[in-house]
């Protein structure tokens, strides 16, 4: 098996066109997963900064490279979806857990 196999095809890069789909809904997904990251950011000193600014920043990004990089878009958009899933689901026990709840 060769080096070709793995890589994915050349495309030109005068043709954006076919793309513009995939950019779209990389962005929805991100916008999607910045409002629930950001729901583990809160006010007040309790809590930790790593795991908020995860959710936050890092949530997001990955959504995005989901979308943008998985070579199959039906395989990228589920996942992409289960992570936003997770961070949303996550969000309310951890600030109990943070206000000593």
């Amino acid at each position: 098996m060769g080096s070709e196999q793995l890589l994915p095809p050349c495309q030109d890069c005068a043709t954006l066109r076919p793309l513009l789909p995939r950019l779209f809904l990389a962005a929805l997904f991100a916008s999607i997963g910045v409002k629930a990251g950001l729901g583990y950011v809160h006010t007040c000193e309790a809590g930790s900064r790593l795991i908020e600014a995860s959710a936050a920043f890092g949530a997001p990004l990955l959504v995005l490279a989901l979308v943008l990089f998985v070579r199959r878009l039906w395989l990228g958009m589920p996942g992409a979806a289960l992570v936003i899933l997770v961070v949303h689901a996550f969000c309310a026990p951890y600030l109990h857990r943070a206000h000593g709840g």
